[in-house]
Formats: C-alpha cells, structure tokens, sequence
C-alpha cells in the first residue's frame, strides 16, 4: 500500500527510509550533481523489477525484525529513474499492492516527464521531486543535457502540461539546489516557482560545496530577510489571497526539518539504506563507486541487510562528526563524512566548513521552518477554518486582553475565542496563550494559534503581544 502524500507530514521528514538507484545512465549533465561519479553512458546499468521487488521485501523485512512498523519511504532516483519507465511503473504497482504502508517518491529532471506518466504517479500517490532551480537563467548555468545543450525549455514545456492543481497539489514538488554562486538570487528563484503556482517548494544547499566565510555570513541575512517575508506569505497575510508555498528543507530527517541531535541522528540512520544498481544495498550512495564498494555493503535482497554491519558502519561517521558538536544538519552529515573519505580530502577544514553553512541556514531558517510547521498542523484541524474568513461572532466591546487555556482537540473552540477577542474593538491587545498540558500535540496548537494570532492581528491593524505560558508540568511554552 502507498501512504497518500496529502495526508502525511512534512515532505522533508524522512525516517525509515530506502533510496533506489534505479540506473546509472542519465541524460543531463549538472556541474554539481552529487551522483556524477556514477554516471557512465559507455557501461550502462540499471535494475530490472525482480531486483527492486526483492529489495522492498528484504527492506519491509529487516524493519519488522526491528520491530518498526512505521510508514516507510521508498525513493526512486538515479541517474534519471525515468528512463527506466516501465521498471519504476512495475514497482509502484508492487508496492501499491502489499499490505505495509510505504510512502512513495521520485526525483527527476522532468525532461521525460508527460501528463500520463504525472498522471500515473500522482494516482498512485507517488510524490514527484523536480529539480527545477529556477527560471532560464538560474537554472541553465548548471542543468544541461549532456552535450551542453540548455534543459530549461524542455522542463517548462513539460511541467505547463501539468495541470495547475498538481502543480500545486502535495504531490509536486520542485527542488532547488543552491550553490555559493546562486543563493543570492533566492528571492528571484522563489517569486519565479510562485508565479508557476508551486506548492511546495525545497531549498537544497549544495551537498559538498565549501562556502567562503564572507558568503556564509552574507547568505544569513538574505535568508532571514527571505523567512520573514516568506512566513507571512504562507499565513496568508497578503489580502487574504491563501496560503504561500511550504517550503522543506532537504538533507534533514530531523522533526522541526532542522536538525537532529547525534543520539537521535544515528538511529535514523541505522533504519536507512541504498540499493544500489548494482544489486546490493549500502548505508549510502556516497560509499558507492569506489575501491571502498566491498567494505561498506551492507546485504543484498537473497541473504537481506545486515543490521550489525549497518550500525557499525554508521557509527563509524557518528562518531567522526561527533567532533564538530551535539547535533547534525544540513550540510554536517554522514553523507559528506563518506564523501571526504572517498574523495581523500582533509577532513578538519571540510568539516569545520560544514558546521559554519548549516549553523547559517539552520539559525536563520530553523525558526521559520518550524512557524510553518506548527501552523500548517493547526489550520489542518477540524474546525479551525482558512485564515482570512470573518468571525459569525464578535464584540462591540472593547476586549483589551484575553488568557486563554489551549486544549489538544479543541481547535475550532479556540480560534473562534482569539477571533472573537481580535475583532473586538481596540487597537493594543494582549494575548497569553497556555498549554493545558505537557503533550506535543498540545503545545504546538498553542504555538499554532500564536503564529495565527499575531498574522491576523497584523491583517486588521492591531499592535498584539502574545504570551506562551508554561505547561502545568512546569515545562516553557
């Protein structure tokens, strides 16, 4: 069975996860493809269905003896997964059919995309990744077929053959790769994909570029300049014209889709693995394709994945990031540990750099990433309503303060309370929001209705100061 995509949670959140590398071949040339040591047109190779079926079992299977029964990812990539069509088509049919719960994706360049084929993955609740990384002039200085020819017209003129429902449906999303050169011009990139009417939206830092010092600290305004603006978009604070794009952050599993503590890290790790197009599985892609291939398997779909060996071979990257701090993010991760590795590189500067561009987008995103999360969760509960319609009720009397007790299923009650109170008369007003227990479903409606309460404040010309207490466990709000 395939997870539907609209009903699950933030795109960017993945935990058990299996990536498929359904091939090596692919028909662009990107000056900074992660995958570009694979790609080789003289020695084509690609998996046939029978191995991937074999694989999805042996994955279910090395999950249930670890007694984890979660929805599960399978994400089909490559080289370009489209040009083996028929394959992945097989597959999602296969997995459609079983009884577990699998969440479904595909990331593609989109330059085999048709209406059928986005028809077929969206019915069959396939989430669409596309690398897109903005209009012709963004996107053609690193997307090219191979041959050097531009790739932005060929994609224009298949994703304007997707209606504009997918496009802006939970099952479409575009994926931006951002380098040092082209993060400047992120405010550009991103009215450009509103303008096509994008739904969701990821920002992919580039994964092994080093960043001077003088980009990074440049890149932390731009991107706290771009949060503020683009959090009041998404709580539809612009004359009520709906909700902005969700916007995910890649590289991260982490549940604020910032960063994981290291604990936390390495066991969503243990529960990740490649199958490579070479039939058997690794922890992941960037140990593949070296001398190294042999000591980092990890189990094939016959004999199934070694959870012992995944742990260590995990651990072994844990423990090297481990140097740099408590916590992973976007950029410090296992990935870029076994790419300094293979690639023989210093690992002391390569690290340290690491650390300085995650700390830059996590400080100046982490916070907006997690203002869309709790308020996307909240205005999705029952009865909470959109955002700009009017209250039935309000007060002809002036209601200079309001203290209201947040219980987890009692969304509609509490949004008609702060409705009530903010339509009132009265131009400064005073909110205290409080939890009426420690529960995480509890808080964050509170935190909810906060985020709600300040952007409808601000839509109707109120000065509002708003108060989080803590829980009664004692617990800061």
């Amino acid at each position: 069975m395939i997870f539907n995509p609209a009903k699950a949670g933030p795109p960017g959140v993945e935990t058990f996860l299996m990536e498929v590398f359904l091939t090596n071949r692919c028909n662009l040339s990107c000056s900074y493809c992660s995958s570009r040591y694979m790609i080789d047109e003289a020695c084509r190779r690609a998996l046939d269905f029978e191995q991937v079926r074999r694989a999805v079992d042996a994955f279910a299977s090395y999950l249930r003896r670890r007694g984890r029964d979660e929805e599960r990812t399978i994400f089909f990539t490559g080289g370009e997964p489209l040009l083996e069509y028929e394959v992945l088509k097989r597959s999602v049919e296969y997995i459609q059919g079983l009884k577990q719960r699998f969440r479904v994706r595909i990331a593609t360049n989109a330059t085999l995309l048709t209406p059928e084929r986005v028809r077929f993955l969206l019915d069959n609740n396939v989430r669409i990744f596309v690398s897109l990384d903005g209009d012709r002039r963004e996107h053609d200085r690193h997307r090219v077929f191979r041959g050097g020819r531009p790739s932005f017209d060929t994609i224009m003129r298949n994703l304007r053959a997707v209606s504009p429902a997918e496009l802006a449906g939970p099952g479409f999303c575009v994926s931006a790769t951002l380098t040092a050169d082209t993060i400047g011009r992120l405010p550009r990139t991103l009215d450009f994909f509103s303008r096509l009417g994008i739904g969701v939206i990821e920002i992919c830092p580039e994964a092994y570029e080093v960043w001077s010092p003088e980009r990074i600290a440049a890149t932390m305004r731009l991107l706290r300049r771009v949060a503020r603006g683009r959090l009041l978009s998404r709580l539809g604070e612009a004359a009520g014209r709906g909700r902005g794009p969700q916007f995910i952050f890649s590289n991260s599993s982490a549940p604020d889709n910032n960063k994981w503590s290291l604990e936390d890290y390495y066991e969503t790790l243990c529960h990740n693995v490649s199958f490579m197009y070479d039939g058997y599985f690794y922890p992941c892609e960037t140990v593949f394709g070296t001398e190294l291939d042999a000591r980092y398997r990890v189990g094939d779909p016959e004999r199934g994945i070694d959870a012992a060996k995944v742990r260590r071979v995990y651990g072994e990257a844990v423990r090297r990031l481990a140097r740099y701090g408590e916590s992973v993010g976007t950029s410090l991760t296992a990935g870029r540990y076994y790419y300094a590795l293979n690639k023989g590189l210093e690992q002391e500067p390569y690290f340290e750099n690491a650390r300085a561009v995650g700390r830059a987008f996590e400080e100046a995103l982490g916070g907006f990433l997690k203002a869309q999360r709790v308020h996307d969760a909240a205005t999705a509960l029952p009865g909470f309503g959109d955002f700009p319609h009017p209250p039935r009720l309000r007060s002809g009397r002036e209601a200079p303060s309001l203290r209201l007790t947040v219980a987890d299923g009692a969304a509609g009650a509490a949004r008609a309370a702060l409705d009530y109170f903010l339509y009132s008369p009265g131009a400064r007003k005073r909110l205290a929001l409080r939890p009426a227990d420690g529960a995480r479903g509890t808080r964050e409606l509170a935190e909810g209705l906060a985020l709600y309460a300040a952007a409808k404040a601000g839509r109707l010309g109120r000065k509002l100061r708003v108060e989080l207490e803590p829980t009664p466990d004692g617990k800061a709000g």
